[in-house]
């Protein structure tokens, strides 16, 4: 101190704390460190973080405010640890695991992720046969924090090594269900959707494979279903009694994951089916935390199969005041708001109060480390905006950004929509410099794309097209839309504008 390498640490504006000393600048610690030797490093570390880790009382890490400077010090030292005894190895991997859940949530999946690969490492042989509590936590932990992260091979090994060692169904529940996500991930949604069917058997729920379900019949399942809730009003939808039984909570939840991954497996007629399914099941056994989830996705079916725009937005709007009921906002949002705000609302909200909704649903999924269901709020906030009458400039910033993002990321199932977007707004701004020449034929290269892109693209163009006064061009996308037997919705909107394309022919001739 008296040297001026340190200074003392304030403990209040007037006083300061005689025991505590920091270095000046980062540069006088930078060099300080420098002049230990490489090899002696892992021995300092090691070191302190001993001295740090005797301090904690009872070796209770939860009461402890320096739990992430102790466990960072003791990681840096971790191959001498792995020489100690298995008691000390497993204490600080527990220590390891309380770190990373915490960094779980305050949202920090990198540190997580560190803390709990170090907890892993420290695990003597046999720790799942006498501390498989420990093991369950810290590669359950792990997991969530690599998909997160979007390491989907740490993640999916990490929830294997739970399923392959725990033998009751109903004691890897939640690691099935991030399990099924990871499979999505990583393009496997055949395997990820033929999953949530055997976890649902395994649960006594028989949900037939779509070759069985194209003979039942669809529209007499939505029917049926419809029938089966067209008789309560509003007040009493909300004021059913929540369910607390597990395994009907469970089943609920796979339900919600089966609908999930259908849209890349099957067409989203027999997607309607297993919605469908979903909510007779959620009105034979009575509403739970993943109601919500039930009834926007069959607001969603409804408002496409039939034209109920009305009984549609009421169901959706019921799914979104049952989270607060429930209190599982923060669990539901990314998918309920996914579901009402970009279909059933779009028929009488604003665009702009729908875009504000998908944002926080956006919010949500990125608190909670899915990724997927943030990127697809985004995209359909970004689609309202744009429809809202947002400024082209504010918006082709931001979609170049999501771009630069999405190339980085392993799972690039959303890149499409944000090429489509751009490619819309280069359009309609007039930089021809920076449009694709056939951005179709990009779409389609390297192998077959999704049909969800091209008609996204055709949908698009028509809009595009008719905005810049080219009424032929838009009248053919139109036809063509109408073409593909799109269900209700989408109808109604390109026969909208088939029609409005056609006057506009007449009054030019």
């Amino acid at each position: 101190i008296q040297e001026g390498f340190l200074e003392r640490v304030r403990s209040s504006e007037q006083t300061f704390d005689m025991t505590s000393a920091k270095f000046r600048h980062d540069k006088i610690r930078e060099a300080a460190y420098g002049r230990i030797g490489a090899n002696e490093r892992v021995r300092y570390h090691h070191d302190i973080g001993m001295a740090l880790y005797s301090n904690i009382p009872g070796f209770d890490a939860d009461a402890n405010v320096m739990l992430f400077t102790t466990v960072g010090q003791l990681n840096r030292g971790i191959s001498l640890i792995l020489e100690y005894p298995s008691e000390m190895r497993i204490s600080i991997a527990e220590m390891n695991c309380k770190a990373g859940m915490k960094a779980i949530e305050c949202s920090n999946f990198e540190s997580a992720y560190k803390y709990l690969k170090a907890g892993i490492m420290l695990l003597p042989d046999g720790s799942w046969n006498y501390h498989q509590t420990l093991c369950v936590e810290l590669y359950s932990l792990l997991s969530r924090a690599a998909y997160a992260l979007g390491i989907l091979d740490d993640a999916f090994q990490a929830s294997k090594m739970i399923i392959e060692n725990i033998k009751m169904i109903e004691d890897k529940l939640d690691i099935y269900t991030l399990y099924i996500k990871i499979l999505f991930a990583q393009d496997d949604a055949v395997k990820a959707f033929n999953t949530c069917r055997w976890v649902l058997r395994r649960l006594g729920e028989n949900v037939p494979p779509p070759e069985v379900v194209e003979d039942i019949g669809v529209h007499a399942t939505v029917k049926t279903t419809y029938s089966m809730y067209i008789g309560f009003s509003t007040s009493e939808l909300l004021g059913m009694e929540e369910s607390k039984n597990p395994i009907h909570i469970a089943i609920m939840n796979f339900y919600r994951e089966l609908i999930f991954v259908s849209f890349k497996v099957i067409t989203k007629q027999l997607i309607y089916y297993y919605i469908c399914r979903w909510a007779q099941y959620n009105s034979t056994n009575g509403f739970c935390r993943h109601t919500p989830e039930c009834l926007a996705s069959f607001a969603c079916a409804l408002n496409d199969w039939f034209d109920f725009s009305r009984e549609s937005y009421k169901i959706g709007k019921v799914a979104v005041d049952l989270m607060k009921k429930y209190d599982v906002v923060s669990d539901c949002a990314p998918f309920v708001y996914l579901a009402v705000y970009s279909s059933v609302a779009l028929l009488v909200e604003p665009y702009q109060s729908c875009a504000d909704m998908l944002q926080r649903g956006y919010e949500f999924s990125m608190s909670k480390g899915d990724t997927d269901l943030a990127s697809r709020n985004l995209v359909l906030m970004v689609q309202n905006l744009y429809f809202g009458g947002t400024k082209l400039s504010v918006l082709k910033k931001n979609i170049s950004s999501r771009i630069n993002l999405e190339t980085q990321r392993s799972h690039q199932i959303l890149l499409p929509f944000w090429l489509i977007f751009e490619d819309t707004v280069f359009t309609l701004i007039g930089d021809q410099e920076m449009l694709s020449p056939n951005i179709e034929a990009d779409l389609t290269e390297g192998g077959t794309v999704s049909s969800d892109y091209l008609d996204f693209l055709c949908h698009q163009r028509m809009q595009s097209s008719y905005w810049l006064g080219h009424y032929d061009r838009a009248k053919y996308y139109a036809e063509r839309k109408i073409r593909q037997g799109l269900l209700k919705f989408k109808s109604i909107v390109s026969e909208f504008y088939f029609g409005l394309t056609a006057i506009k022919i007449f009054q030019r001739k």
